[in-house]
């Protein structure tokens, strides 16, 4: 029996690398061959899958973090691939985890977040989380093109979330 070398010790770690990159490769090349044939059907006024759409994307009006007015659906999760979060100055301990994690996913994503991924951090509370603190949050966050810290009226941040599933029917848990 022979003995094993580093040589084939490298050759057979290198195998199955090799075909993750084919797989993924392949995979990649199958997603931008169907990107001309849309993936849902347009929807129709009155239909019951419109009627989801308005309940749980609202198309409320939002300001970035860099003072552009926005609209919710249209601007930001319309056809788009999209990660949502809440952040507030009351929780800071947990939203600095979750931008922290959020820039773990931005450096991991480079120059696809932005064009097929795009990074949403919501003020939680919006009359405390002024746009100016949000672009100061978005500074420190490393937050790059496609990662907006957005703000907006109160009522349609909180109609937001709520349409999102980002809130507790117990109102003291919600708080």
């Amino acid at each position: 029996m022979e003995g094993v070398t580093r040589r084939k010790c490298i050759t057979m770690g290198t195998l199955p690398v090799l075909a993750g990159l084919g797989a993924y490769a392949a995979a990649e090349r199958a997603l931008h061959e169907n990107d001309a044939q849309p993936r849902f059907q347009p929807v129709d006024a009155g239909s019951a899958r419109e009627l989801v759409q308005r309940r749980h994307l609202p198309n409320l009006a939002l300001v970035t973090h860099d003072g552009e007015r926005v609209r919710f659906y249209d601007d930001l999760v319309k056809d788009k691939k999209v990660v949502l979060t809440f952040v507030s100055t009351r929780a800071l301990t947990e939203s600095k985890r979750v931008t922290h994690n959020l820039a773990a996913l931005q450096r991991f994503f480079g120059a696809r977040v932005g064009r097929d991924i795009f990074l949403y951090s919501i003020a939680r509370t919006p009359e405390r989380d002024t746009t100016a603190l949000l672009k100061r949050w978005a500074l420190r966050s490393g937050a790059g093109p496609g990662w907006k810290f957005l703000t907006g009226a109160p009522s349609d941040v909180d109609r937001l979330r709520h349409g999102l599933g980002f809130a507790s029917p117990d109102p003291a848990e919600d708080a």
